[in-house]
């Protein structure tokens, strides 16, 4: 049928208007960098990852007016016009929405900034290289920021790809192990994340930890990339044609580097992941970067930065405080450190993911134990989960010497992901308990991948032994492996060392929400002291309680001191918009009833936080309950 000049112009004004829309909707997807640095939802954001060839505009229908074959009265297309005015007016405001809340989210993101600075120089003292150059004159600002910018690069490249192995040598292995698992599910469900026209924009140290056995430097970037996903089989152009559709997007990401204390820092123009940090000479890809002539492996830390996690700035906190038993640990075995351990269960925990998605133990034959696979495991909680993402491994207790010759460590992870199809991203916790034969020593490095009787590197099987040399791998006889995925409730510490906390502290230590903002750490741990407050005193309970919330949270003595002193007045006026919901109302039921019981005041202000929160009404009496039954765990223990 021929076309009038005003169907035509009708079509390309209907062109014109979903093009709006649809830009209009784009601006509220989510990026997925490298290892899903971008996608850990803690409770608050929504978001997700964007989709090839969504949101286009199809020939083939749609948004067609009118019958092919029948004509249009010209009546109608005034009626239509006016309707299509309208959508126009609406698709422009919601670009203007979108533009203003991007806006206000960028001086939030300033100002959560801003906190975590004040936070890092109130916890760490200090983000000056100073420290680490008493021992290492060759180290500045300057040599971590290349050091940084040839990692970035290499670690974008190696994630486009699909294979990670090619940054193999300057990542510990919970991140090398997040990496390869997430490109494994992701190859599953038919999709490739791509990256383009990126830049590292600037690098800048946000905090400095110089304490033995490891270095740690905490590195904020900030960069931008086009950002998108594509079929997992997409040819060249269709990479192409995705990215020119993708906008250049800022990103900021806090990246933690280790190394060994005492190692030097390297001369300029060297060879990040491509050179041995020990001897210099050139490496070969592979999964532990065993160097061919000096036997060095490249991403242990012995030699070297390496990166050993990536957190988004929303998430990230300084290192919390002492955890019970760790000093007794690392004065039995100087190769145990924090960052050591809270990195091996962050391997062991992309291992259960994987585990779970691929219904079968092979992943976790040689780090699990076998009393827990032959429980299960409880990979049904993972079964059918996609999108999966981790925001932080906190170590909270060490148990030393147990009943029957094990030492154990208690790991919480923090993560989230979408179950069973869902679009919305649901935040969990889950401790993850750590066993090794009590008296074992062991060499410092962030990587286990190899074995400790022959050295040769691991390699995935359905056997718990090595496959060079037969030597038993999931006794914890001489690595930790995995003994127990837990929830946080579920978690009973034995009778604790005498160089442990007393009083059950660290059992109590698990009642403590994890909250990254600094900004909401502050405002729940003066609404937790309102609570306890409202019934006319604080007990020693109660007080003991906000004491270790402190400690975890890095809140000052005299803040603490001066919020006792002060209890907030007041009720909840209005939606809190806190990014925790869930973890947020935790903390104040654990508050509430510190003491025992929770009065007519207490539930009263719970009420009045829940709606607040925008939770539903019974979330306190799951709350209430969850509680009760970690406090009779804790008075068991």
């Amino acid at each position: 049928m021929i076309r009038s000049r005003s169907m035509r112009a009708w079509s390309q004004i209907q062109g014109v208007a979903v093009g709006i829309a649809m830009a209009a909707f784009r601006t509220s997807e989510a990026l997925a960098r490298p290892g899903g640095g971008g996608s850990y939802h803690g409770g608050g954001g929504g978001g997700g990852h964007s989709s090839f060839g969504g949101g286009g505009l199809s020939g083939g229908g749609g948004f067609g007016y009118g019958t092919p074959g029948v004509g249009v009265s010209s009546g109608s297309i005034g009626s239509d016009l006016v309707i299509l005015l309208v959508m126009i007016a609406i698709a422009i405001w919601v670009v203007r929405a979108q533009a203003l809340r991007r806006a206000a989210d960028a001086g939030a993101r300033d100002a959560l900034m801003a906190a975590q600075d004040g936070e890092t120089a109130a916890v760490l003292g200090t983000s000056s290289l100073d420290s680490l150059r008493a021992r290492d004159p060759s180290i500045t600002e300057q040599s971590i920021f290349d050091h940084t910018h040839r990692m970035s690069d290499q670690l974008r490249d190696a994630w486009c790809s699909g294979d990670m192995r090619p940054a193999r040598a300057f990542v510990s292995d919970g991140v090398f192990s997040r990496f390869q698992v997430q490109l494994r599910l992701m190859q599953q469900e038919n999709r490739r994340n791509v990256m383009g026209d990126a830049r590292l924009l600037e690098a800048n140290i946000v905090a400095v930890e110089s304490a033995e056995p490891l270095d740690v430097v905490h590195v904020r970037i900030k960069a931008e990339a086009r950002d998108t996903e594509v079929p997992a089989n997409a040819n060249a152009d269709q990479i192409r044609t995705a990215l020119s559709r993708a906008r250049v997007e800022p990103y900021s990401e806090i990246w933690s580097l280790v190394r060994q204390t005492g190692a030097q820092s390297k001369p300029p123009g060297f060879d990040v992941g491509r050179a041995c940090p020990s001897c210099g000479a050139p490496l070969t890809e592979g999964e532990t970067m065993k160097c061919r002539y000096c036997g060095a492996l490249a991403c242990s830390g012995e030699h070297d930065w390496v990166l050993a996690e990536i957190t988004q700035v929303e998430e990230w906190h300084p290192t919390a405080g002492p955890v019970g038993g760790l000093a007794e640990l690392h004065a039995r075995d100087p190769g145990v450190a924090r960052n050591v351990l809270e990195d091996r269960a962050s391997y062991l925990f992309w291992k259960w993911v994987e585990a779970g998605r691929s219904g079968t133990f092979a992943p976790l034959r040689k780090c699990a134990a076998a009393a827990l696979l032959q429980s299960g495991a409880r990979l049904e909680w993972v079964k059918s989960v996609s999108d999966v993402a981790v925001g932080g491994a906190d170590l909270v207790a060490c148990e030393l010497g147990g009943a029957n010759g094990f030492d154990r460590v208690y790991v919480e992870v923090f993560w989230s992901a979408r179950f069973n199809g869902a679009k919305a991203y649901t935040p969990s916790k889950a401790v993850l308990r750590l066993v090794r034969r009590s008296g074992v020593t062991s060499k410092l490095s962030m990587t286990a991948l190899v074995c400790t009787a022959c050295g040769a590197p691991l390699v995935e099987s359905d056997s718990t032994k090595c496959d060079h040399c037969g030597a038993e791998l999931a006794a914890g006889e001489s690595a930790w492996v995995l003994d127990a995925v837990q929830l946080p409730e579920e978690v009973v510490l034995g009778q604790p060392s005498a160089a442990s906390r007393s009083d059950g502290d660290a059992a109590l230590g698990m009642l403590v929400p994890d909250i990254a903002d600094p900004r909401e750490r502050r405002m729940l741990f003066a609404r937790m002291a309102q609570l306890m407050a409202s019934d006319g005193t604080v007990d020693r309970k109660e007080r003991r309680l906000l004491e270790m919330c402190a400690s975890r949270w890095s809140i000052p003595s005299d803040v603490v001191e001066q919020v006792l002193a002060n209890p907030p007045q007041g009720g909840y006026s209005g939606p809190m918009g806190v990014q925790s919901a869930e973890w947020f109302l935790a903390g104040l039921v654990a508050a509430a009833m510190a003491d025992g019981r929770i009065d007519g005041r207490e539930r009263a202000l719970l009420e009045r936080a829940c709606e607040a929160l925008q939770l539903p009404p019974d979330a306190i009496d799951r709350q209430i309950t969850a509680t009760a039954e970690r406090l009779a765990r804790v008075g068991n223990a």
